[in-house]
């Protein structure tokens, strides 16, 4: 069965693009200011796959605190997030949370960070953060429409990977629509998607989302999953997880 985890056909897992140009020299703490929005994905240190979608709010002045969800596989669990971070002045830095360290960088004027798992027997782990902006945090915070690429993890240790190319239509109403074009283990087959949102405070995203795989005019599978997801950047970007047990996928699109 062909599963897509999250997002209204859209997908990008393993990777995320870098960010728009780096950041200008000369930084310090007070670069990394503001709430900015987080993908990660990657392994832990048992070698467990890992998604995390988080909402961390830095001070300016070295602290971060906020709140997110993370999914191994056996569903989405919440996770409340408090950290200390550093920034050098070349505009890298790192962050120590519950005995876990994180390297980033800045770029896009800092309102961006690429962010990768950098402590001693830490999993493989990499993503980034993008600014929040100003965002109305209601159903009418995702609207518009949003392309993405990327893959999709196998539900198991001996699938394979999947790549999706999609484009999903929100209507800021609770309703969305995709459609697009999927390289399952060498098939290349095409996706329709129907889905229901809502969005909560501090505009994180629950969707309900039915998925049609054809190839030519034969369905070859459809499927009902679950996802978390959040809007940043000023609500040009949407972030996204699979909640559901066996759905560690993630991805990012934009309009």
């Amino acid at each position: 069965m062909v599963r897509i985890a999250f997002g209204v056909g859209v997908a990008c897992a393993a990777s995320l693009p870098l960010g728009a140009g780096q950041a200008s020299a000369a930084c310090s703490n007070a670069s990394l200011k503001g709430t900015y929005g987080v993908l990660i994905n990657g392994q832990d240190g048992s070698g467990m796959p890992v998604v995390g979608l988080f909402l961390l709010k830095a001070d300016g002045a070295g602290k971060i605190t906020g709140t997110g969800v993370q999914n191994k596989g056996s569903g989405a669990v919440t996770k409340a997030v408090t950290a200390t971070y550093k920034v050098t002045p070349a505009c890298t830095g790192t962050i120590q949370s519950s005995g876990d360290t994180l390297d980033f960088v800045l770029d896009n004027a800092n309102t961006a960070f690429q962010i990768i798992s950098a402590g001693s027997g830490d999993g493989p782990e990499a993503g980034a953060g993008f600014l929040q902006g100003t965002v109305p945090c209601n159903v009418s915070a995702l609207t518009g429409t949003f392309g993405g690429a990327g893959t999709i993890p196998p539900a198991s240790a001996s699938g394979k990977l999947s790549a999706l190319v999609a484009q999903s239509t929100y209507d800021g109403k609770g309703g969305a629509t995709g459609a697009g074009v999927l390289n399952y283990s060498g098939t290349i087959l095409t996706t329709k998607s129907t889905a229901t949102y809502t969005v909560g405070p501090a505009c994180f995203v629950s969707a309900t989302v039915k998925t049609v795989v054809s190839s030519g005019s034969s369905v070859v599978s459809t499927t009902t999953t679950h996802n978390a997801g959040l809007v940043v950047a000023n609500g040009n970007q949407l972030l996204t997880i699979g909640t559901d047990s066996g759905g560690v996928s993630s991805g990012r699109a934009q309009k």
